[in-house]
């Protein structure tokens, strides 16, 4: 029962100095679980949940790293640690649990994006997907599937894939690890300055501010009239 024409659509707001490309937090998170500097770290960050579409993402990664066998795959959030035994056994069934890292609830979270050269979403079903502005916020290349919001989001800076389809989420990857590392840089360049000129937090209190004023405005114009 909501007109569309009254609506007003303000997006989320990020912290893009909390979120932010870190040389120093990346040699520490890549040195703390042992990944060289030369091998390609994707991550994928988020509770244990089916909507996650973590099944296809292992079985892309099991398929990238036929072609890219140093690729390493990060995954964090609840549940996503070793203590979780049937994560475990579709990673030794998949065979990459040798090129898998669980690292779980890390905290806080802004520490971990640096480390990675790729981030991914195989998301099934998302609204706004935090994550992936998080990754863009911290300068990081992405790939994702195609919910929610995540194509305006992204625009021309990242890899859009259909969801639910880990050959095309594979070749997403494949063509990210792909590029070169400046390459893959200077999308996570652009992709930050998409989020400091779209959804930092100085916009979006602009945005409210901004809103706030006009429905005043009406408002004080309405009782003028009457």
């Amino acid at each position: 029962g909501f007109r569309r024409r009254s609506g007003v659509v303000v997006g989320n707001g990020f912290n893009t100095d909390t979120f932010s490309p870190s040389r120093e937090q990346r040699a520490i998170v890549r040195d703390r679980y042992g990944v060289l500097e030369d091998e390609i770290l994707i991550g994928n960050i988020g509770r244990d949940d089916s909507a996650k579409g973590r099944e296809f993402l292992f079985d892309a990664f099991a398929l990238l790293v036929q072609k890219f066998p140093g690729a390493r795959l990060l995954l964090a959030g609840r549940g996503m640690d070793e203590a979780n035994q049937a994560l475990r056994h579709a990673l030794v069934a998949r065979g990459i649990v040798a090129r898998v890292l669980l690292v779980g609830e890390y905290t806080p979270i802004s520490d971990l994006y640096p480390a990675l050269d790729i981030f991914c979403s195989s998301s099934v079903a998302e609204g706004f997907p935090n994550v992936i502005a998080e990754a863009m916020a911290t300068g990081i290349a992405c790939v994702a599937t195609d919910t929610g919001n995540t194509r305006e989001l992204l625009e021309d800076n990242g890899v859009v894939v259909p969801a639910r389809s880990a050959v095309q989420l594979a070749d997403g990857l494949v063509r990210l690890c792909g590029e070169s590392a400046e390459a893959r840089k200077e999308r996570g360049v652009r992709a930050r300055e998409r989020i400091i000129t779209q959804h930092s937090l100085a916009r979006v209190v602009d945005s409210y501010m901004s809103l706030y004023e006009s429905l005043g405005s009406g408002g004080r114009g309405g009782e003028g009239d009457s």
